[in-house]
């Protein structure tokens, strides 16, 4: 039994990521613009705990730091847009996290 499950996961996992990456593909090509800033830049708020982005905790135990994390090509732009100019990538880069302590993100 239980080698028979473990054959089954990797297509199971497959289907996931398919059906995930299928959603989200619809909900980008039916939502307006500031949708696509918000769900491009909470993974970068989860990832980096800075205090001028929403979600920041002062707590210094705080886990941060997706584990696979990759900023897609526009983030900067769209950071630049969305958070005013109070937070610059380059101030960014000071926060990103050495030790990563979230393995990932699943919508």
């Amino acid at each position: 039994m239980r080698e028979e499950l473990r054959s089954q996961l990797p297509k199971g996992l497959r289907a996931f990521t398919h059906y995930n990456r299928y959603k989200k593909s619809i909900m980008l090509e039916n939502d307006p613009l500031g949708g696509r800033a918000v769900i491009k830049l909470l993974p970068l708020c989860i990832h980096i705990n800075h205090p001028d982005l929403p979600g920041y905790v002062a707590d210094k135990s705080c886990p941060c730091g997706v584990k696979t994390m990759e900023w897609p090509s526009d983030v900067r732009e769209i950071l630049e847009s969305q958070v005013s100019g109070r937070v610059g990538t380059s101030d960014m880069q000071n926060y990103i996290p050495r030790h990563r302590e979230i393995e990932g993100i699943f919508t």
